[in-house]
């Protein structure tokens, strides 16, 4: 029996990153071991946004490298018998692996959302301020009376695209395509939908996260529809 674990990277806590993937692999297969003693390899696909529309980002060249020069881990099973730990960046489908998904870290230009002040009362310097500039930006102007500099000129972020929709898909694949354990990893609930629509045909499916202390709020849904709750 093998199993796969769909791992949201760019939700991952920092130290987790930091720790480096073979780390993480062997974390995700120890939780995988104890509740499947009989499992073999174990198939890890990192979820992000890997490519921009000139190819591989910084990011996703740097998690190739390492895959490449650290994957796949050898283990020995407890029956004797060579089992590993393999790797691999999502950039397609599973179900159509020759067809790549570019451009899904986007430069965009402005402030990503609209902020709103809570004006805090114990505010060092109330009349100099910038919270109202930062809003009047993210509302797409300058706060410099005269000033006809708009928030898109002025600014710059990156978002991804497809990234959980691409989880989400393979995740529903692979609960329809067979019946090896599914690990979804991520401290997002963005997935409860698609998790709880896998858990409708998988035999096994669990979300780990780093932490299970605070519930999520569909936890409750997810559990009464047999999906494990784990920490990693």
């Amino acid at each position: 029996m093998e199993a796969f674990a769909l791992v949201d990277y760019d939700n991952l806590p920092l130290t987790v990153q930091q720790a480096g993937l073979a780390g993480l692999a062997h974390q995700i297969d120890a939780v995988a071991q104890a509740a499947n003693p009989s499992l073999s390899d174990l198939h890890i696909r990192l979820y992000g946004g890997w490519y921009t529309h000139a190819g591989l980002t910084k990011k996703g060249t740097q998690l190739s490298q390492v895959i490449g020069t650290t994957f796949p881990i050898p283990l020995m099973h407890s029956t004797g018998t060579r089992r590993y730990l393999r790797c691999e960046i999502a950039s397609a489908l599973l179900s159509s692996p020759s067809d790549v998904f570019y451009a899904t870290l986007r430069q965009r230009a402005g402030i990503r959302s609209r902020l709103a002040s809570k004006n805090p009362k114990w505010c060092a310097n109330p009349s100099g301020c910038p919270i109202q500039a930062c809003v009047l930006w993210s509302q797409g102007s300058c706060s410099v009376a005269g000033c006809t500099v708009v928030s898109t000129e002025a600014f710059e972020y990156y978002e991804q695209k497809l990234v959980d929709t691409l989880l989400c898909c393979d995740l529903v694949h692979l609960s329809l395509a067979q019946n090896d354990p599914i690990y979804v990893i991520s401290d997002d609930d963005d997935m409860a939908p698609a998790i709880l629509m896998a858990s409708k045909y998988a035999t096994f499916i669990s979300h780990l996260r780093r932490s299970v202390v605070a519930p999520k709020a569909y936890d409750p849904m997810l559990v009464s529809n047999k999906v494990r709750i784990e920490q990693y």
